[in-house]
């Protein structure tokens, strides 16, 4: 939201970046951390991807971007950089529970967003995933959550919640 492609300087309350042409996905990933002794630490168990997901996105005339929701499980070629990418971003950030790690893939893979909460996708993997989410996330939470989850078919969805499995 608010973020176009511009050959202007920033204005008022604006900053600006590099643009990265390439292609754009997201990773969901449950981190296992354990709350104890009013910090969080890890429970030993490395953070645990459930998809990566194709997010599709729509440039407008006037240089804007929106996001129109997406497809999951997707495998590119490089997935397993691109998990591995989001691993680490969730260690260095000492997230906990369920993120959306927003990455878009060229020479390399570049973070673009980390929402350390429930995003979108998450209504696509859930529809694929043979487990239950909050069981996975209560498990995560006290530093047991599973190794793997189970995912069966694939499924698009938008930006509202409306699935469609494939």
């Amino acid at each position: 939201m608010g973020v176009r492609i511009s050959a202007g300087e920033p204005g008022a309350g604006e900053f600006s970046q590099q643009y990265i042409e390439g292609e754009h996905f997201s990773v969901s990933i449950v981190a296992n951390r354990v709350i104890g002794d009013a910090c969080l630490y890890f429970s030993g168990k490395p953070p645990l991807v459930l998809a990566v997901n194709r997010q599709n996105i729509e440039t407008k005339k006037d240089g804007s971007f929106h996001y129109l929701g997406g497809e999951t499980p997707v495998h590119p070629p490089r997935e397993a950089e691109i998990a591995t990418v989001a691993k680490k971003v969730t260690e260095v950030l000492g997230c906990q529970g369920y993120c959306g790690i927003d990455v878009v893939v060229a020479d390399k893979v570049y973070v673009v967003d980390v929402n350390p909460r429930i995003t979108t996708s998450l209504v696509g993997v859930a529809a694929c995933m043979e487990e239950e989410i909050a069981d996975i996330l209560v498990a995560a939470s006290k530093g047991q959550g599973p190794d793997q989850v189970h995912l069966s078919g694939s499924a698009r969805f938008d930006t509202s919640g409306k699935v469609i499995r494939l």
